[in-house]
């Protein structure tokens, strides 16, 4: 079975249990599937000015008739959606959202707020008497907290277990679902659990998970976690393209070329006024990096505009974060440069996968985003296409995503003794403070978090995600090696560029330089560096002819070396100089067979 026919089948597969549901639910106390859908459709239109697409509308009945879910949708796509129109169905109902992050929670509650739904963020800074208090009203439409909240906080675990809020919930929703997968390990161990919320609330009560980043082993684990059975659940599988992005790899030379940006950004003698500017976000994977590479960035262009390239960070004030992100919405902040965390959308979070805590608040109402940079190798392929996704949030905006990417990269890595790698990755990181919910008023003590050898790998030449480095060095088409990963269903084709793979497979092939004719060679003659002697050896004409010596012998050890390293930093300069642009790698320019030939 192709993975065209795969995903038809699965397609299929969840309407017939959509169907089902109906059916059952008819007979049941004479449920109207038309009429339901017909009312979510007018409601939502009535508020957003627009009609729903048929897939939320579908998600949306599922909730109603009490079927646990599954969407996979790409950044931006209106995952929120599907939760939101029943709750204008019904508003004396509310949705109880699991969402990994306090300044997450908190700007969800305020976009619900603007819909006219009644949110509240629920949380160790927000739990106060008067929240308490007025969660006993039990008048809220969405509740947006995390999992350390339903189990630790005693006040809000007995809330979730009160009758009265047994009768109001209309589902659970785990927002940005693939946390379950990556996180529910040492680092936030309360996401294995998970599953307990089921026995909080009254029996049958819907679980629908999002994400934008769900492999088919992700999904495996998330369901797994969740007790959540496919074969019974509603699955939206949209997957994760966004045609009008346009994703590239360019080289850098190190960890450290922070110039490297510019080659990606305006001509500084194009630039007279911020408006010059492009909107765009330059990803670092570490806090140090953002100041230096806003410095540098800043440093490029006339002080005029420089107010308009701003770093943040988990280490800024929380008056600073809001004011930046304010002023970047509104476009007076042009180039942002900013920490991110790995698999989500624009918004703070401490990463699985370093000691940093990555602030971007959610982005989903930042639409004009044209450019994204990432500095440096990410720790997935999950998290390139979360940060890549911030770009071209409106369909009208043709955006660029660009992964700098360091040569070494595409060098052959020596075999590191053990724990060599560990002990070299705890050095490359500077740790920020956690952001994670404790259900307490204070946070947790920071933890140690596993596999923070990914990230930064290419500095420190620390493994790299298989299925990332394969997405880097392939000369193939970019958006196909994601669509394996993810498993993708067949995808519109793109707005504009495809990817810099196809784009240069697409360009003619340059005009062949017409060289002049070679002088033959003699068919036996000696190099010119042979030592020649004559024979002692008269010969049948007694003449003593001459004999040739071997030539330099290869060289060996300590030359060799140097010769290699000599010619090493030759292609790979050569390689930056010329073909940066291109996806050629050192090795394609100077094959290591040829390279060896002639270091010896």
């Amino acid at each position: 079975m192709t993975s065209a026919d795969e995903h038809i089948k699965r397609t299929a597969d969840s309407q017939r249990i959509l169907e089902a549901a109906r059916e059952k639910a008819r007979r049941k106390n004479g449920y109207d599937s038309a009429q339901t859908r017909r009312d979510l459709a007018r409601l939502f239109e009535a508020d957003f000015k627009k009609p729903p697409y048929a897939w939320q509308i579908d998600v949306s009945e599922a909730i109603v008739l009490g079927l646990d879910a599954v969407v996979i949708a790409g950044t931006g796509a209106g995952k929120t959606i599907p939760f939101m129109m029943p709750l204008l169905l019904d508003r004396s109902k509310f949705v109880l959202v699991i969402s990994p992050l306090k300044i997450l929670q908190e700007d969800q509650a305020k976009h619900f707020r603007k819909m006219g739904l009644k949110a509240a963020a629920v949380n160790g800074d927000t739990y106060t008497r008067e929240l308490q208090q007025d969660l006993r009203t039990q008048t809220h439409n969405a509740i947006f907290t995390s999992p350390e909240m339903c189990f630790e906080h005693q006040d809000f675990r007995k809330y979730l277990r009160d009758d009265q809020t047994g009768k109001r919930i209309r589902a659970v929703i785990i927002d940005e679902a693939h946390c379950a997968s990556q996180w529910g390990g040492d680092f936030r161990p309360h996401y294995a659990l998970l599953h307990r919320l089921r026995s909080l609330l009254p029996v049958g009560t819907p679980i629908l998970a999002t994400s934008a980043t769900l492999s088919p082993s992700a999904l495996s684990d998330v369901c797994s976690g969740l007790d959540l059975d496919l074969g019974r659940s509603f699955f939206v599988n949209l997957g994760n393209d966004r045609p009008n992005i346009t994703p590239s790899i360019a080289q850098m030379k190190s960890s450290k070329d922070y110039e490297a940006v510019y080659a990606h950004l305006p001509d500084p003698a194009d630039v007279r006024s911020a408006a010059d500017l492009p909107k765009a976000i330059v990803f670092a994977n570490a806090v140090k990096k953002t100041q230096v590479l806003c410095r540098t960035i800043r440093r490029r262009y006339c002080p005029e505009v420089r107010d308009a390239i701003v770093f943040l960070h988990s280490h800024r004030t929380a008056k600073s974060k809001r004011r930046i992100m304010k002023e970047f919405r509104k476009g007076k902040i042009k180039i942002l440069v900013a920490t991110e965390a790995a698999g989500m959308g624009c918004q703070s979070f401490r990463s699985p996968f370093t000691k940093t805590l990555k602030y971007l608040p959610k982005g989903a109402d930042i639409r004009d985003i044209e450019l994204i940079i990432q500095f440096g190798v990410p720790s997935s392929l999950s998290v390139w296409t979360q940060r890549a996704g911030r770009a071209g949030r409106s369909p009208e905006l043709q955006a660029r995503a660009i992964l700098l990417v360091e040569c070494s990269m595409f060098q052959r890595r020596k075999k590191r003794k053990r724990g060599a790698t560990k002990a070299k990755t705890q050095s490359n990181h500077e740790p920020e403070s956690s952001d994670s919910d404790s259900g307490s008023d204070s946070d947790p003590d920071e933890r140690p978090i596993p596999n923070a050898h990914i990230l930064d790998a290419a500095t420190a030449q620390d493994p790299v995600d298989p299925v990332l480095r394969e997405y880097i060095s392939t000369v193939d088409c970019r958006r196909d090696t994601s669509d394996r990963h993810f498993n993708n269903p067949p995808r519109s084709p793109p707005s504009g560029e495809c990817c810099d793979n196809c784009t240069q497979a697409s360009r003619p092939p340059p005009s062949p330089k017409t060289l002049p004719p070679r002088t033959p060679e003699p068919a036996e003659s000696p190099t010119s560096s042979a030592h020649s002697t004559p024979s002692k050896n008269r010969n049948a004409n007694g003449k003593r002819a001459m004999t040739y010596g071997r030539g330099p012998a290869n060289r060996r050890k300590d030359l060799l070396k140097s010769a290699r390293a000599a010619l090493e930093r030759w292609r790979i300069n050569i390689c930056l100089e010329k073909y940066s642009d291109t996806f050629l790698t050192p090795e394609v320019l100077l094959p290591d067979k040829f390279l060896t030939s002639l270091a010896s």
